[in-house]
């Protein structure tokens, strides 16, 4: 063999090499971010139900007579707990239930503003 078919053959090989390595580093690139992602998530749920906790807890009986008299501005739903936080006037509270449709409808019929997400939940 002379250089020339030397050099190309070697530069192939490198080629063959690179694409191998990174094909098989793309997959575990992509699973590392997942689980970083997921990692940030439970974090962020852990931390607003600490801050939740912090905050008074009210009945489902409590609720009620707050939207009735008109006091609740919005309402943050947790798609992962039964957690609510309720926004009023003068305060921020928290109650523990699970929306179903005819509170859904209360809510919408009373003006109140609806946000679902575990993010934002007791901030």
């Amino acid at each position: 063999m002379d250089k020339t078919t030397t050099w190309l053959v070697r530069g192939a090989a490198i080629v063959v090499i690179i694409v191998g390595w990174v094909s098989y580093l793309e997959p575990y690139l992509k699973k590392q971010e997942l689980i970083r992602l997921n990692r940030n998530y439970e974090n962020q749920k852990s931390k607003s139900v600490e801050r939740c906790d912090q905050k008074k807890r009210i009945s489902y009986s409590e609720l009620l007579d707050l939207i009735n008299s008109g006091q609740v501005k919005s309402i943050m739903l947790s798609p992962d707990t039964s957690l609510v936080e309720i926004k009023t006037k003068n305060n921020s509270f928290v109650a523990s239930i699970a929306p179903d449709k005819d509170l859904l409808a209360l809510f919408s019929a009373n003006n109140i503003q609806m946000v679902v997400g575990s993010e934002g939940l007791c901030k």
